[in-house]
C-alpha cells in the first residue's frame, strides 16, 4: 500500500481512490495518529 499525502490519494493494486475513501480506509486500519 502506497499513500501519498500531499495527494491526498492512496493506492493498492493499481487502484486509487480518492482522499476521503483514503481517509475512510486509514481510520478503519487505525493508521490516523
Amino acid at each position: 500500500m502506497h499513500i501519498t499525502k500531499e495527494e491526498g490519494w492512496i493506492y493498492e493494486g493499481g487502484e486509487g481512490w480518492t482522499k476521503q475513501k483514503a481517509m475512510e480506509i486509514l481510520v478503519a486500519i487505525g493508521d490516523i495518529k
